[in-house]
């Protein structure tokens, strides 16, 4: 191993020929004699011992200034190089900032300053009624395009940072759902009510339903009326069972009315449906007003929970008798039904990571990009870059949809818009081993929605390289030739994030492949959703259960990919 200056070696430590060969063979030869005392042989003499003594210090002083000063050009070198690379960086990470979630201090200080300057009292998300005033959401205000690109590629300024702000106002002779943009960050001194700039006769009915009201939609139907016959046909007290929610809330401007489908609290709910629905009307702002429309038993509409109950006791309701007494009730339970007496096989990196992540910005070969995790739209790539040169400005899921047939009430007006429910505040928290590797590199996400305070989801986004045990291109050849193989294995990045809506879990996965391809993947998971097996179920799904219908459904994904290939004039969407 030798010593290089700048590249270009000096010595190694296989050079050992550094010293004059008279020095290294000196023969001098000391012989003791009588009396104890020190004779050198008559050829030499004490003169010409310090003069070769001499020569070898004034060489070990020459060598060891060689050696000091090829070290410290050496380290010059390699400093220079890691500045360089330190500040190109440091330049990619600056430029990414540009689309990075706002961090909790922003969010906070976004909050500070709304419920400062909108002169208004605005609640807790988590306590608010209709009749209430109440932020419902803050995110990133996305720069325009054109002046993001500005800042990226001709150096021109950053554009300003702004939230994205969604507010409640119950509280009003004119109730509405204002959008404001809120800026600069992360001093906010303005804000500007952009609603009619993106929306349409934005209702204030269209709201999205909080917790709260969930609640209060719940103690409203009165279903301590109909406990007697909730637990002789299901088994259990009204006060055990749980409700889902449904949409959409109506069919014309104003409506807001939602049937909620009950199940029973035990593992695996979504597969432990009953058959006992309740349309609830809570339109108006006075929850007092909130009424029960409609009341679903058994194939059987009735037009209240008394009505229910008394057409039951004068046996003109056909009656369920759904008491499960079997020897596994919890058969939907996520639980194994074995355990496994091996370990799974394992990924490893044997030389490290071939990937840098830093905030925001990842870096993979000829691969660059930038990422975050929108509250609505779950995660977000920009500035896609291969080989220097951006094809991908923006790659982002918009929605995702599914429709739903059935002959109960619920599900077949069910037509779901999962951004209504928030998929990147719908993200949890991935397991190491079976959501993502263990090598993998993980990211926290800050959220604010329907909550006093910014939230944390620890571990929501991963990062990791993945061989996909298929060769990327491979080809053999034996004619007119000797053998010969050539190929090459097709090593992959992937970034990931998994959101829970409801019964569902979608994986999200963006894979960059050496040759150039990006791959956009959701893998579906969780529950389907499903229904109380009836007598004319069959024609609406397949039977998965005793009384259990899997309703036949469609889903459609919807992404966004502006491409900026071959220049920003070339540009697709």
């Amino acid at each position: 191993m030798g010593i290089r200056y700048c590249g270009v070696k000096l010595f190694g430590t296989n050079q050992r020929n550094v010293f004059p060969s008279a020095i290294k063979r000196l023969d001098v030869v000391i012989h003791k004699v009588n009396g104890g005392k020190l004779l050198l042989p008559f050829a030499m003499n004490l003169k010409i011992l310090f003069a070769i003594l001499a020569v070898a210090l004034v060489a070990i002083i020459a060598l060891n200034w060689i050696l000091l000063v090829g070290l410290s050009k050496s380290a010059s070198c390699e400093y220079a190089k890691f500045t360089g690379l330190l500040e190109e960086v440091h330049g990619e990470r600056s430029q990414s900032m540009v689309f990075a979630d706002l961090d909790s201090e922003e969010l906070t200080s976004v909050v500070q300053y709304l419920r400062l300057q909108l002169r208004v009292k605005l609640l807790s998300c988590i306590e608010a009624l209709p009749s209430d005033n109440y932020i419902h959401m803050i995110e990133l205000q996305l720069p325009r395009k054109s002046e993001v690109l500005k800042f990226l590629d001709s150096g021109e300024n950053q554009p300003r940072r702004e939230a994205r702000a969604v507010v409640v106002f119950g509280d009003q002779n004119e109730p509405n759902i204002t959008e404001y943009v809120v800026g600069p960050l992360p001093n906010p001194t303005y804000h500007k009510d952009i609603t009619s700039q993106k929306y349409q006769n934005l209702s204030f009915h269209s709201r999205p339903m909080t917790s709260f009201e969930h609640k209060k939609i719940l103690l409203r139907m009165g279903l301590e009326k109909a406990s007697r016959v909730l637990l002789q046909s299901f088994g259990s007290d009204w006060e055990a069972l749980v409700h889902l929610d449904s949409a959409p809330r109506g069919f014309k401007t104003g409506d807001r009315e939602t049937w909620f489908p009950f199940l029973r609290n035990v593992s695996g709910i979504f597969m432990h449906p009953l058959g006992f629905e309740v349309l609830m009307d809570h339109s108006s702002r006075n929850i007092s007003e909130w009424k029960v429309k409609q009341v679903f038993y058994n194939g059987q509409y009735f037009d209240s929970i008394e009505e229910l109950v008394t057409q039951y006791d004068r046996g003109t309701v056909k009656k369920i008798r759904l008491h499960r007494e079997q020897s596994d009730p919890n058969y939907a339970s996520l639980k194994p039904h074995m355990k496994h007496q091996t370990v799974s096989p394992l990924q490893y990196e044997p030389q490290g990571r071939r990937y840098s992540v830093v905030h925001n910005h990842v870096k993979y070969f000829n691969w660059k990009f930038a990422f975050r995790h929108s509250t609505i739209n779950g995660l977000q790539l920009f500035n896609i870059r291969f080989m220097e040169e951006r094809i991908v400005y923006e790659l982002s899921v918009e929605e995702l949809n599914s429709v739903y047939g059935g002959d109960s009430p619920s599900l077949m007006r069910t037509k779901f818009l999962d951004n209504h429910y928030g998929i990147g505040r719908s993200a949890n928290e991935l397991v190491r081993g079976v959501d993502c590797p263990y090598t993998a590199v993980f990211v926290d996400t800050v959220h604010f929605t329907e909550s006093e305070k910014p939230g944390r989801i620890r571990n929501s986004i991963c990062i990791f390289e993945q061989n996909k045990q298929m060769p990327l291109r491979r080809h053999y050849s034996s004619w007119y030739t000797a053998p010969s193989y050539g190929g090459l294995a097709d090593c992959v990045l992937i970034i990931r994030s998994i959101s829970t809506v409801g019964n569902y879990d979608y994986v999200f996965d963006y894979i960059f492949h050496h040759n150039g391809v990006i791959e956009t993947k959701v893998h579906p998971s969780g529950y389907a959703l499903t229904s109380f097996l009836s007598e004319s179920g069959l024609q609406y799904g397949a039977k998965l259960e005793e009384n259990l219908l899997g309703n036949i459904h469609t889903h459609f994904l919807h992404f966004k990919a502006d491409l900026d290939v071959a220049g920003r004039l070339q540009s697709k969407r």
